[in-house]
């Protein structure tokens, strides 16, 4: 204090100095006292101020001793709360505990049994060590199969590589051997025909047979249908029905195969309204079944655009409808003969379709003289009527009048409309009906057909008979082995047609597919003479196409013949030969490589001019000169 720091100053002084005097000691003191009095004064304001502090602090103090105490109270309360829900926890706590305690038992026996199961499998671990140990090394051998595993895997890969160039090189060896396969086969096939030199009637014949495998839009077998040949370049196959196809199998196409190529096409337009079913079909269709009924339609084909056209009929009366019915063509008209009528009645009427004017009238005035009958032959079906060259004489063969097949002979004048059964000499074909028929100079060709016996009994025939008008007698030049190894599901199928001196068999495969063509070539004693003679022209060197001057010539045909040049005749590819009208029109009636070529459905008593062109295998050309020829009256 500073009182108490002053009289140690004068403590010291008087050390120094000297002892001091009471009075200056009592001076000393009271100074001294007065100093503590000082000191105490503001000591006591000081404890006063803090006396104040602490007791305003006291107050704060008690105030918030209430407070504390308020709260206290009110916390006392929520603590009772907690403690009741605390105790209440508790006892849940408790009785969790319990349960847990009796989880716990649980637990430790399941920790007994697990203990035991550890042993087990530390025994077992054990075990397993030992085996892990002794197959370690294993692994190492698994690890070197593995590397060789992965190494035969690339060799693998290689290989199957290898293997799948190897699959596309069998695949394409395989393409090729069904190539070379189909190739071989056709080869065989045209190897299997030939040239036969055969004495007929005490004279040689040459009959040359040849087999193509067809191909394009391959038809179908079916019955019913018809054949026709037009110019020797088209067949033309229409309607009929396969069983196999379609809705009942009924066919409305008219199927075209181009003898040249060899293909066969589907014409567009090609089809009728229609189905027609066991018509007739003489370059047009004359009556016939659809849908069931029979009708009397007349169609003519044009064979440029392979379509339809129905002519107008011009007055008269038309034959009643009619299945199963012989047609033919002479000259300017088509006769029809017999049939299937309405409820089934055979019929033995004829009638004649005059095409110029488009008319039918029947032929019912049949004449008799020397001996001839007057009547017509007995109502049939399925017969044959063939014209001759001349357009003079129909004749008239077999067909079914309702029972066993037929292989009567008829023919009829047509000048004076008489009717006479011929006699043959000698063994005749077997009855048929369905077979095609005609006429080559002066002989009757028929070809196959169908056979019934007096049992009921039907088979398919193929074979071919010739008929000297003349004689008259019959020879068999092919008996049919060739078509011997079909199976024929369509009996009524029409498959051959003649066409001059050549005729055409179709053959269906075992898939019931048209796919192969037999031609069968007649040469008659008269064309191998004159081949005889134009063969010793031939030593000569001829360097000019010549086109003869003699023609076969009827009122609807005209037969040709050209001489080709000696030189350079191996490289021939092809003739043409062309026939032009006087009004102008010209047409291309053949290309091939014979040297002759009838030209048929002319009409009478008009004339035509033909050229004939050598096309050489580098495309250069000779033609021959034009020739005017004449159709009979």
């Amino acid at each position: 204090m500073p009182p108490k720091k002053k009289g140690k100053d004068d403590k010291k002084k008087g050390g120094k100095e000297g002892e001091l005097s009471p009075e200056d000691k009592l001076k000393q003191d009271i100074t001294r006292l007065e100093n503590e009095k000082c000191d105490l004064s503001l000591e006591l304001s000081f404890v006063r101020d803090k006396l104040q502090q602490k007791t305003a602090t006291a107050d704060t103090l008690e105030i918030e001793l209430l407070e504390l105490g308020a709260k206290l109270d009110k916390s006392t309360r929520d603590y009772v709360d907690i403690l009741e829900h605390k105790e209440t926890q508790l006892k849940g706590t408790e009785r969790r505990v319990h349960t847990f305690e009796q989880q716990v038992e649980q637990l430790q026996a399941e920790m007994g049994r697990m203990e035991e199961r550890m042993s087990t499998l530390i025994a077992e671990a054990e075990v397993n060590r030992a085996h892990l140990e002794s197959s370690a090394g294993i692994l190492g051998q698994q690890q070197q199969l593995e590397e060789a595993a992965r190494k035969q895997d690339s060799v693998i890969a290689r290989q199957e590589e290898e293997i799948s160039s190897l699959k596309g090189q069998i695949v394409a060896l395989q393409q090729q051997l069904m190539i070379a396969a189909d190739r071989t086969a056709d080869l065989t096939l045209k190897s299997s025909g030939g040239t036969e030199l055969k004495i007929l009637f005490g004279e040689a014949w040459l009959f040359g047979v040849s087999r193509q495998r067809l191909t394009g839009e391959v038809p179908f077998a079916r019955e019913g249908n018809t054949l026709c040949c037009f110019g020797g370049k088209l067949l033309v196959m229409y309607g009929g029905q396969n069983h196999g196809e379609g809705v009942g199998g009924q066919q409305r196409e008219v199927n075209p195969l181009q003898l040249d190529s060899l293909a066969w096409q589907r014409a567009v337009g090609g089809k009728t309204g229609d189905f027609i079913n066991a018509h007739s079909a003489v370059t047009v269709q004359c009556s016939g079944q659809r849908a069931g009924q029979l009708v009397e339609d007349v169609t003519i084909l044009h064979t440029d655009s392979m379509k339809w056209v129905t002519p107008i009929i011009r007055g008269g009366s038309a034959p009643p409808p009619r299945v199963g019915h012989a047609a033919a063509c002479c000259r300017d008209k088509v006769f029809i003969f017999g049939g299937l009528g309405e409820g089934g009645v055979l019929l033995n009427d004829m009638w004649e379709w005059h095409m110029d004017t488009l008319h039918w009238t029947p032929v019912r005035e049949f004449q008799t003289a020397g001996g001839h009958s007057m009547e017509p032959p007995s109502a049939r079906m399925g017969a044959s009527l063939s014209g001759s060259e001349d357009g003079r004489r129909v004749w008239l063969f077999g067909g079914n009048a309702g029972g066993a097949s037929l292989n009567d002979l008829y023919c009829l004048e047509l000048e004076t409309r008489i009717w006479s059964q011929v006699t043959v000499a000698g063994n005749s074909p077997l009855g048929r009906e369905g077979h095609a028929a005609c006429i080559l100079s002066r002989f009757l060709l028929i070809s196959s057909g169908i056979n019934t016996s007096s049992t009921g009994s039907q088979r398919r025939l193929a074979d071919t008979h010739i008929l000297d008008m003349t004689t008259p007698g019959w020879e068999c030049i092919d008996d049919g082995a060739w078509a011997s190894s079909s199976t024929w599901r369509q009996m009524l199928a029409q498959y051959c047609v003649f066409h001059g001196n050549r005729l055409y068999m179709l053959k269906p495969s075992k898939d019931d597919k048209l796919d192969e063509l037999q031609t069968f070539e007649f040469t008659l004693p008269e064309d191998i003479e004159r081949m005889k003679i134009e063969r010793r022209k031939g030593n000569l060197t001829i360097d000019t196409l010549d086109l003869m001057d003699e023609a076969v010539c009827t009122p609807s045909s005209i037969e040709v013949a050209w001489r080709p040049p000696t030189k350079n005749a191996d490289r021939i590819s092809k003739f043409k030969l062309m026939l032009a009208t006087t009004t102008g029109v010209v047409k291309d009636v053949y290309q091939g490589l014979h040297t002759r070529f009838k030209s048929t459905g002319l009409r009478p008593d008009m004339e035509y001019i033909f050229c004939v062109k050598a096309t050489y295998d580098d495309g250069s050309f000779l033609w021959s000169e034009s020739k005017a020829f004449q159709t009979r009256a």
